[in-house]
């Protein structure tokens, strides 16, 4: 299987411009991502992905924030779709 590894590329931060308060981030991916995605771990459907946060050092980096994802997915056992948030 092949997966779209250039999907992050325009995610890429500078690590020299981390310190303890930042930089803040917040993107929405894009259609192609969501199917790159969606594609990669076997998810019928990503209608959503947000991510928005700060990175921080303080002997290690870190990153202090928050994801929201819609998703189908199908049940294991009646294989029928549903949607989880």
């Amino acid at each position: 299987m092949n997966y779209n590894t250039n999907m992050t590329e325009n995610r890429k931060i500078d690590i020299r411009t981390i310190d303890e308060n930042g930089p803040k981030i917040s993107f929405k991916a894009t259609d192609a991502e969501r199917q790159a995605l969606a594609e990669r771990f076997d998810i019928p459907t990503i209608y959503k992905l947000e991510v928005e946060g700060t990175f921080g050092y303080d002997d290690l980096i870190t990153f202090d924030g928050e994801m929201r994802v819609s998703a189908q997915r199908e049940c294991v056992i009646t294989l029928k779709p549903f949607t989880e948030e």
